[in-house]
C-alpha cells in the first residue's frame, strides 16, 4: 500500500516538533506532506446540507462565515493521529496535535 500525502508516516510527534506558529503552508507542507483543507471541506458539507434542508424543509440555511476567507484550517492524518494547523492571512497562528506516543493518545498544542 503506498501512502501520499497528508496520510503517513509524517505525522507525528517528531515532525509536530518542527513545527511552530508563523510558518507558511509551503514550510508545513515540506515537514508533514501534502494536506487536507479541513475548512473548505466544512464549507463545501456546509454548502451541501444547505441545499438538502432548502429542498427538505423549503427554509435555507445561513451563509457559510464570510469573514472565513483569510483563514484556513490545514489538517494532517494518519489512522487516530493528527496534526491540525489553523492558518491566517498565509501562516500557521496555531498547530494542535493528537497523537499516539509510547502507546498513549496525547494531545499537543503551540
Amino acid at each position: 500500500v503506498l501512502l501520499m500525502g497528508g496520510f503517513g508516516t509524517r505525522v507525528t510527534r517528531e515532525n509536530f516538533d518542527k513545527v511552530r506558529a508563523g510558518m507558511t503552508e509551503a514550510e508545513l507542507t515540506a515537514i508533514l506532506g501534502t494536506p487536507r483543507d479541513a475548512l473548505k471541506d466544512a464549507q463545501e458539507r456546509f454548502d451541501a446540507i444547505g441545499g438538502i434542508a432548502g429542498g427538505l424543509f423549503g427554509k435555507k440555511l445561513p451563509d457559510f462565515p464570510k469573514n472565513a476567507h483569510n483563514m484556513k484550517a490545514l489538517e494532517w492524518r494518519n489512522g487516530n493521529d493528527v496534526i491540525f494547523a489553523t492558518m491566517m492571512d498565509g501562516k500557521a497562528v496555531s498547530i494542535a496535535a493528537q497523537l499516539t506516543v509510547g502507546g498513549k493518545l496525547e494531545t499537543l498544542l503551540k
